[in-house]
């Protein structure tokens, strides 16, 4: 009688069990899930990029330069809430999820929505369906969206990545200062801008 239990197969013949020869298969990889929040500095026409997200959280290895934790990232979801300066004064944040990426097409995803008053903020809540490429895992840079955002908009974006397995593989891009060697940064979405706007909330930043 043959059964399986978790890992192990066990055969059963005249009350003696055998155990599986080989180990089973494991993924070596580490892979995390990561709940980032920004807030808006000022109102923005941002392209979101596979490598600002690739780039957001860093390792500092000098006071102006770190190298990304990510090797690869997977992007799962993007919600969005402004409220009106004022009562009379309406603001839309609007979100298109790109569905290419590497020469592949698929499907894309164009939404808007607009505050009414103070009671009701703009709030959108998108995610990739499966068939478009940015819900794959990406390595290198590929717009995944084009937004359109007021100042004060709050963003949270959820996403998962792979680890590096080895330090020092790709330094981030853009400007880096005032860092501590060794201190884990998370960087502004737009970091890579002139002036950056897309500021991280509850996280030091560098």
């Amino acid at each position: 009688m043959n059964k399986t239990t978790g890992s192990k197969k066990l055969t059963t013949r005249g009350g003696r069990e055998r155990l599986n020869a080989f180990p089973p298969q494991i993924t070596m990889p580490i892979v995390i899930g990561v709940h980032a929040r920004f807030m808006l500095a000022n109102a923005s026409s941002f392209n979101l990029d596979f490598t600002d997200i690739l780039d957001n959280l860093f390792v500092a290895t000098s006071a102006t330069a770190g190298y990304r934790l990510a090797s690869a990232v997977r992007f799962r979801s993007l919600e969005l809430w402004a409220v009106a300066p004022n009562v009379d004064s309406p603001v839309t944040i609007s979100c298109d999820l790109i569905g290419g990426s590497a020469g592949v097409r698929g499907s894309s995803q164009r939404r808007s929505d607009t505050s009414m008053g103070f009671a009701k903020p703009a709030h959108l809540k998108v995610k990739p369906s499966l068939d478009q490429q940015i819900s794959q895992w990406q390595t290198g840079s590929g717009t995944l969206a084009s937004l359109t955002v007021p100042k004060g908009c709050v963003v949270d974006l959820k996403y998962s990545i792979v680890l590096q397995d080895t330090a020092g593989v790709t330094a981030v891009a853009g400007a880096v200062s005032g860092a501590t060697v060794g201190q884990l940064y998370r960087r502004p979405l737009d970091a890579q801008a002139g002036t950056p706007v897309w500021i991280p909330v509850a996280y030091v930043s560098a």
